[in-house]
């Protein structure tokens, strides 16, 4: 079974952030900077395939737990982009879990994903 974990230190936009912007093309420059930070972290794991999985990621930033979506969802749909899982829908993408960790650093993510 693999596991993948990355780390990462950025100032991450809320949902309530792309929710609420004004225009589609302010959402589509978040997505698309933030998917260009996930597959640089994500390409030392570029030949790996999974094809069911969990994605878990401890934080700490000024989020809450319910505003991090928009981070799960570019990260995976980063990984599909990149091939490394086959498919995002249910049957593929098993659950994920967020859980907030003050002994991180400030604005830093870790995200794991398992094969399951």
């Amino acid at each position: 079974m693999s596991t993948i974990t990355i780390s990462l230190t950025h100032r991450m936009p809320s949902f309530n952030e792309i929710y609420g912007s004004k225009h589609w093309t302010h959402r589509k420059k978040l997505k698309d900077d933030m998917g260009l930070l996930f597959k640089e972290k994500l390409r030392p794991h570029k030949d790996v395939r999974i094809d069911r999985f969990t994605v878990g990621m401890a934080y700490n930033s000024r989020l809450d737990p319910d505003n991090t979506t928009f981070i799960m969802k570019i990260l995976v749909d980063t990984m599909r982009g990149m091939g490394i899982v086959s498919n995002d829908t249910k049957r593929y993408y098993r659950g994920l879990s967020v859980s907030p960790d003050e002994s991180l650093s400030f604005d830093q993510y870790i995200f794991t994903i398992n094969e399951v």
